[in-house]
This record gives C-alpha cells, sequence and structure tokens, in this order.
C-alpha cells in the first residue's frame, strides 16, 4: 500500500471545534479554500463473472452527481484514516475498522460545478484516497445515505464497465469526468492481485482466462487490455 500523509501535532494543541456552515459561507469559503475529502472504493471478486469488481454508488449532490466511490469530507483535528472511517459509517451504516482501508492515492479534483450556489462556479477538492474489501453479510447490511445517493445501492462495475463510464462520460459526454475511478480501479488492482501470492492469478480479471503477459503490472490478457486501450483511443482519451 501507498503510505499515509505524516500527521504532525504540536503539543499543547487542542481540539478544533467543529462547525456546520450554511449553503452561503460555505460558498464563499470553496471559492477560496481546497476541499479535503476522504473517499473509499469497495472492490471484491465476482465468481459468477470470475472477475475483479468496483462497487460504486450513484450521487444525487454536486460535484459529481453521477456513480462514485463512498466518502466525505475530512473534518479538523482528523487524520485521513480516522476521516475515512467516520464517512463511511455515515454514508452507508458500517463501522469498518481503520486498518481494513488500504491507502491508495491523494488525488487533485477541480469540479465544474457545486451544489451551493451559485453552482456554475465550481470547486476545487483533494482526496485520500483509499480500497476497503467488505465481508457478504457487511455488503448486504449496507444502507446508503438517502440525502446523498440515488435508491437502488451499490452496483458492481467492472474494469469494462468503469471504462465504458470513461468512454461516455457525465450526460453523455466523454472526457475526464470518470476517469479517477478507472485510475483508482487500476491502483486497487496492482494493489489486491500480486502475482507471486495470489491463487487467481495469472487470470485475466476481465475475461478469466489464463494468460502470461510481458506488459509490466499486467492483469488483463493482452487482448483484452488492447481492447480497453482502443475503445479509450476511439473516444479521445489517451491510453
Amino acid at each position: 500500500m501507498a503510505e499515509l500523509p505524516t500527521v504532525y501535532t504540536e503539543p499543547g494543541s487542542k481540539p478544533i471545534p467543529r462547525v456546520r456552515l450554511d449553503d452561503a459561507p460555505y460558498g464563499l469559503a470553496l471559492q477560496r479554500f481546497i476541499g479535503l475529502c476522504t473517499d473509499a472504493m469497495i472492490v471484491g471478486f465476482d465468481f459468477s463473472l470470475d472477475k475483479l469488481v468496483a462497487f460504486l454508488a450513484k450521487r444525487k449532490a454536486k460535484p459529481m452527481s453521477s456513480w462514485w466511490m463512498i466518502g466525505g469530507g475530512r473534518m479538523p483535528g482528523e487524520t485521513p484514516s480516522q476521516s475515512i472511517v467516520r464517512c463511511f459509517k455515515s454514508e452507508t451504516g458500517l463501522t469498518v475498522d481503520e486498518e481494513r482501508f488500504g491507502y491508495l492515492c491523494r488525488n487533485s479534483y477541480i469540479w465544474k460545478d457545486r451544489q451551493q450556489q451559485p453552482q456554475d462556479v465550481g470547486c476545487h477538492m483533494e482526496a485520500d484516497t483509499f480500497v476497503v474489501v467488505l465481508t457478504h453479510d457487511e455488503m448486504a447490511a449496507i444502507r446508503l445515505d438517502k440525502n446523498e445517493y440515488v435508491d437502488g445501492g451499490l452496483k458492481a462495475f467492472t474494469l469494462s464497465d468503469v471504462n465504458k463510464l470513461v468512454c461516455e462520460g457525465a450526460n453523455g459526454v466523454a472526457g475526464q469526468t470518470h476517469q479517477p475511478l478507472l485510475d483508482v480501479f487500476l491502483r486497487c488492482r496492482k494493489q489486491f492481485i500480486d502475482k507471486d501470492s495470489n491463487p487467481l492469478l495469472p487470470h485475466c480479471v476481465e475475461c478469466g482466462q489464463l494468460f502470461e503477459s510481458n506488459r509490466p503490472y499486467a492483469y488483463s490478457c493482452d487482448s483484452c487490455t488492447d481492447r480497453i486501450l482502443d475503445e479509450q483511443r476511439d473516444h479521445g482519451i489517451p491510453g
């Protein structure tokens, strides 16, 4: 796993009181400061498909009112790990120990819109991004926050499904909107599919067939990899 950012706490510091801002002052704050969030991608292996899948939820609120990971804003005084535990519980109802969240990276997002007026001003967010694997019982117990997500719960996405989101984009417009999901999914595969220890390999995570490849970090066969790259090029997205 990637190394978590170090949090330095000055001796004598006290807990910072937390406040909830109304939309107007929060909107102004977004025009002055970069928002800090924590997200987690839920991954698992779908044996009916014989593929690695990511479980995504469809957001209601802006920004990114589409398929996305589970997460929320980080509060003052929290470490990234503490934040994702709190946000994950708030969004799904599940309490998951912080040791089960694997740290992947910090992503920076410049969104075209936001929930606060004026919505077309947009916002700049950074998110410490994690990966987590849940048990069958935990998956069944998830209850998504109805204020944040559309009804229907989590949906399983294969690599090809996520790539299709990238190619189609949000509202039918191809572009960078879902590219972070693909990048994070690829990081998840690199973390969790270890050719030296994982018995699922050397199976292609796309078609399930045994394969050999000279490509570094190859977790799909050459045929599936070429097809995915061709789809991206056809939609003007660099591979």
